[in-house]
């Protein structure tokens, strides 16, 4: 178990460091939120499955479960950003990006809460009814739904607006919301009077 989780978590540094950036604007942050999110409920599905593998046979055992718990680490990695990145480009204002980012990290601090106690009486149920896998089906039927509901996610425009002194600013946070900016660097419109008007440069 211990190098389990050593793997897991060289693994997750590496990705976040390397490659989610260029892998997230390559394939868009809307296009990579929904592949995860609809196949993430495989993984749930065919895990207990690794049960029936051969337990005389050790290397196709752990490399059946490297490749399990690397695609859960990367996808661990990919979701839970790009969907901060959805949540800020749905805020209408700068005003409520707050109060919703706040709302979004009660309810998924909940679920963390739920989710485990919710899972482990599943699957104590499970054993008792020589139904193994009714927690880890339970979760990708869960997971199933969210992948649904990706399919009707939209990106659009990507702005976020803000009322200061009579003019709107407007934050632009869409594809290339994963690009670091340089040191001083700033991209903003403003609108204002009766037309708009475009600025967009640096400090």
């Amino acid at each position: 178990m211990g190098v389990l989780f050593s793997y897991q978590g060289i693994l997750s540094t590496f990705f976040q460091f390397l490659i989610f950036t260029p892998f997230v604007h390559f394939f868009g942050v809307l296009r990579t939120f929904r592949f995860v999110a609809i196949t993430y409920t495989f993984i749930y599905f065919l895990t207990p499955y690794m049960a029936f593998l051969p337990h005389d046979n050790d290397p196709l055992l752990f490399t059946v479960i490297y490749i399990v718990l690397s695609c859960k680490t990367i996808y661990g990695c990919l979701i839970y950003p790009v969907n901060s990145i959805l949540l800020t480009n749905a805020a209408p204002s700068l005003l409520v990006l707050g109060e919703i980012n706040g709302a979004a990290g009660s309810v998924a601090s909940c679920m963390r809460a739920i989710a485990p106690i919710a899972s482990g009486w599943l699957y104590s149920k499970g054993v008792e009814n020589g139904v193994m896998v009714l927690s880890w089906w339970a979760v990708g039927t869960v997971a199933a739904m969210g992948g649904i509901q990706a399919l009707w996610i939209t990106e659009e425009g990507g702005e976020v607006r803000d009322e200061e002194e009579g003019k709107n600013i407007v934050a632009v946070v869409g594809e290339d919301a994963v690009r670091c900016l340089e040191a001083g660097e700033v991209v903003v419109v403003v609108e204002g009077g009766g037309r708009g008007m475009r600025m967009l440069g640096s400090e």
